[in-house]
């Protein structure tokens, strides 16, 4: 049975309506209640739960809020926490439930994270080693290739990037044929990429040689194929320099005949054409300057044989088509037991490291010369090639 919050006095409540009899035990007493009523429809005095005379406690706790649905006394959710408020008819064992399962769904939370966590760094410490995990000779090259092959992909590699390079700028070439030289020669790709930003200076030969031995030399060799020569550079038109240096450092051992001072006497004396070719007076006039002699032959197989029995290396105008698609100068050096004889030719590395037929190099020439030590020439430097046709 419900109770009012008067802690003096416990009555039950009466919710019928008062009865004569009530009055007259009331007196004056109820006669001041009832007046009071009429006064005012609230408890009396301060504390509204101590002080009041209201005799509804329906009402009573209706007005303070204590009969809102929530049950402060016992059962629910209450009883179970210190101070707190829980809905009316969950009982201890819901809210254990409630709880483990809000438990549970935390753990799972922080294993979730932590397993995220985990896995992002070792992730990120698998891309570290894997980016650690290079090839330190070459890194466009895959780990774990020996030193070896790698340096066998590394000019291929280079080449590659610089021949893109040379495609993508080949308007800053003012001669086509420098473009077109590095498509040829895949050893002369650094050299033609280099040409528009390079100071055009020479460097030296940086080596000697024997006196009977021919060294190999190329027009874009970096020492000295940037040097301007006519109507371009050494790189494209100096075939006839790179020739006479040839001869000059096999007959003589010597290499004090630099590229640039070749080209400073062919450009003085005037034999350097429009079309960027040598003529052939750079050999017979230019030839007697530097202590060698030149012997004229009339191009063909047997008298390129010839000449090379002598021990002479033999001076070649190639005509366009033969080696490349220009006509050049290029050195017959040596006959060999088979009967071909080699071509060390300045333009061409693929017509260098083979042989050649004779009657072959013969048949495409246009002006041959025999060079040879001005002291072992003889009163002539030039013979008489209707003779020795």
């Amino acid at each position: 049975m419900p109770y009012s919050l008067n802690d003096n006095h416990r009555q039950p409540r009466r919710d019928h309506p008062r009865g004569p009899s009530d009055e007259r035990r009331g007196g004056a007493q109820g006669r001041g209640r009832k007046g009071s009523r009429k006064r005012s429809r609230r408890p009396q005095g301060s504390d509204p739960l101590r002080g009041g005379q209201y005799k509804s406690n329906h009402n009573y706790r209706s007005l303070t809020g204590h009969d809102t649905g929530y049950n402060l006394r016992r059962g629910g959710l209450g009883s179970s926490f210190s101070g707190g408020l829980a809905p009316r008819g969950i009982d201890r064992r819901t809210a254990f439930l409630l709880g483990a399962g809000i438990l549970i769904i935390v753990m799972l939370f922080i294993v979730i994270s932590s397993c995220t966590r985990s896995c992002s760094a070792q992730q990120a410490e698998e891309e570290v080693k894997s980016q650690a995990e290079v090839n330190s000779y070459d890194t466009r090259v895959s780990p774990g290739v020996s030193e070896a092959l790698t340096k066998k992909f590394t000019p291929v590699l280079d080449r590659n990037d610089k021949l893109t390079w040379i495609a993508q700028n080949a308007s800053k070439y003012s001669d086509e044929r420098l473009p077109e030289l590095a498509l040829r020669e895949s050893a002369a790709v650094n050299f033609v990429a280099n040409v528009p930003n390079h100071d055009k200076t020479e460097s030296g030969y940086g080596e000697g040689t024997e006196k009977g031995s021919y060294p190999q030399f190329y027009d874009w060799d970096e020492r000295w194929g940037y040097l301007d020569y006519g109507v371009s550079n050494v790189g494209v038109n100096g075939s006839a320099l790179t020739t006479m240096a040839m001869a000059y450092m096999g007959l003589t051992g010597k290499n004090d005949q630099s590229i640039s001072n070749l080209a400073k006497l062919a450009t003085d004396g005037k034999f350097v054409s429009n079309d960027g070719d040598t003529a052939n007076e750079f050999f017979t006039t230019v030839a007697p300057t530097i202590g060698l002699a030149t012997r004229e032959y009339t191009p063909s197989g047997e008298n390129i044989t010839l000449a090379l029995e002598g021990k002479t290396p033999v001076a070649v105008h190639l005509n366009a088509g033969l080696t490349t698609p220009y006509a050049h100068w290029a050195l017959v050096v040596n006959a060999n037991g088979d009967g071909s004889v080699t071509l060390y030719d300045p333009d061409s590395s693929s017509a260098t490291t083979r042989t050649w037929a004779p009657g072959t190099i013969g048949a495409k020439t246009s002006k041959m010369f025999a060079l040879s030590l001005a002291s072992d020439a003889g009163t002539s430097s030039e013979g008489d090639a209707s003779s020795n046709a």
